[in-house]
């Protein structure tokens, strides 16, 4: 089969184009996730005309056959303290997995890669599919593991969420962006989440400062996504010192996507990260937030606070997810001897 690779000029595709990819996108996002709801056209959309930013950019390719669009690659270059690292994301009609289209449009983004000086790079993919089949036989390590978790809203136990305020704590939230009064706390308080484990990755956790937390909101804004925030505050000395993060966006509009959740190291102990989780989900259950069909989130399988604190507010495994990671230079060596597509996509 001969495959042939375009690139994707984000502000040239027209209606044929968003459709085609549209199919293809959402069959995959069904054959790799079938408990979530069908990807929309507004989110299959929205993942090509991913604005770039100074904190990351974007290269897109697409794969066509002789007569239709069968495959898109997203190649993310992200800046300041990971310029030397790419992350790859791959979509491919399941009818057409196992036939090479996939390794075509990796021969194409790695070679993007490489030309951008990058040393690194690093896809997410779900554990047993094809495509980290393909990533195995590519050489690619798993450098981390994270157990996918989903709250099902319709059936959640909402007596869970009773959870009690800490002593010398009071919570606050909003959407973003943060209160000005809030801002550099926010940050700091941010920073936090290294803590958390993630495992052998190679890519470096941001330093959160008033100018990227701010940088940050507006690519959300620009990107139509809204964010929650909910955060414990220390009463004596007005230091947040836990905080949660949940993502609304339109690629995945009935899916709340739980996003950092961290508390300050002096003030662990004090159950603060059930105590935000559980104010979140409060918040959005008092919400007209009609279409949600739940929540999900990701944590470690060694972190065993955060799946008590996941377990005890009604979150369940959905799937395992794994960070596959790779140096350029050598998996273009691997695909210019030529990969079977036996197991690939």
């Amino acid at each position: 089969m001969h495959w042939h690779v375009e690139a994707i000029d984000p502000a040239a595709l027209d209606d044929a184009f968003l459709t085609a990819h549209h199919r293809l996108a959402a069959a995959a996002m069904a054959a790799d996730r079938p408990y979530e709801p069908p990807l929309t056209r507004r989110g299959a959309d929205e993942w090509l005309r991913a604005a770039s930013s100074t904190a990351r950019r974007f290269l897109l390719w697409g794969v066509r056959d002789d007569s239709e669009l069968v495959g898109a690659v997203r190649l993310s270059l992200p800046g300041y303290e990971n310029s030397d690292h790419a992350q790859i994301e791959l979509r491919v009609d399941p009818a057409r997995w196992r036939q090479g289209a996939g390794t075509a449009l990796l021969r194409v983004a790695l070679a993007a890669a490489s030309a951008e000086e990058r040393q690194t790079v690093s896809a997410w993919l779900t554990k047993d599919t094809p495509a980290a089949a393909l990533a195995t036989r590519l050489g690619m390590r798993v450098t981390s593991t994270m157990l996918i978790q989903r709250l099902d809203w319709a059936t959640a136990d909402r007596s869970r969420w009773q959870q009690p305020t800490p002593p010398g704590y009071h919570a606050a939230q909003w959407i973003s962006p943060a209160p000005q009064a809030l801002i550099a706390n926010f940050a700091e308080a941010k920073t936090a989440m290294h803590g958390v484990p993630f495992g052998g990755v190679s890519y470096r956790l941001p330093e959160w400062t008033v100018e990227r937390v701010r940088a940050a909101e507006a690519e959300l804004t620009a990107r139509g996504i809204k964010q929650w925030v909910v955060v414990a505050a220390h009463q004596a000395t007005g230091e947040i010192a836990g905080l949660t993060e949940l993502q609304f966006r339109d690629e995945r509009p009935g899916i709340g996507l739980q996003m950092d959740t961290s508390v300050r190291p002096n003030h662990r102990g004090h159950r603060l990260g059930l105590f935000v989780k559980s104010q979140m989900l409060h918040w959005l259950d008092s919400g007209d937030i009609s279409s949600l069909d739940g929540i999900q989130t990701s944590v470690a399988p060694h972190n065993p606070h955060m799946l008590r604190i996941n377990e005890a507010l009604g979150f369940t495994v959905a799937r395992t997810a794994q960070l596959m990671e790779g140096d350029v230079q050598q998996l273009m060596s691997q695909l210019a001897v030529g990969v079977s597509p036996n197991g690939s996509k």
